[in-house]
């Protein structure tokens, strides 16, 4: 799940075209596909007027956020998935993407990918994340853009 400005940006959840042997490297090839996404359309939403202050991204996959942001070594991983490492890394450490871990209890990506009883899917969709998704309206931005601009001049 991707935040701009604590709005939902994007959220996917489809099968990957690559057999992949583990959850961690399916993570990560949506980690990159996000993040190639985000670079291509951040530019188009910039030139429309809004004003982007932050980009946060969520996974429930704590060993790759760890390895993503620089806190461990990206070892045993075939030339294409060191290559999506790479640009996710490169994307993190550049500042302009922010990646945490969500745990997978609380990750609200899961009602799109796993089956789950009702009174579960309404726990998820009250969580902070996909709540703050919803709560948008054009009054909550421009109240977010007065804070923004206000932040920028001080």
């Amino acid at each position: 799940m991707i935040f701009i400005n604590d709005m939902l940006y994007a959220s996917k959840s489809f099968k990957i075209k690559q057999v992949v042997t583990s959850s961690y490297k399916a993570e990560l090839l949506a980690l990159f596909a996000g993040i190639k996404h985000c670079r291509t359309t951040i530019p188009i939403i910039k030139e429309l007027g809004f004003n982007i202050t932050d980009i946060n991204i969520y996974c429930d996959n704590k060993s790759l956020v760890t390895t993503v942001n620089g806190r461990l070594n990206a070892e045993n991983l075939e030339r294409a998935f060191l290559n999506a490492m790479n640009y996710s890394r490169e994307a993190v450490t550049s500042k302009k993407y922010n990646l945490q871990h969500i745990t997978g209890q609380s990750n609200p990506a899961d009602i799109l990918t796993k089956r789950m009883h009702g009174s579960r899917i309404r726990e998820l969709m009250k969580t902070t994340l996909i709540a703050k998704a919803f709560d948008f309206n054009l009054e909550t931005y421009k109240q977010k853009q007065t804070k923004s601009s206000t932040r920028q001049k001080t």
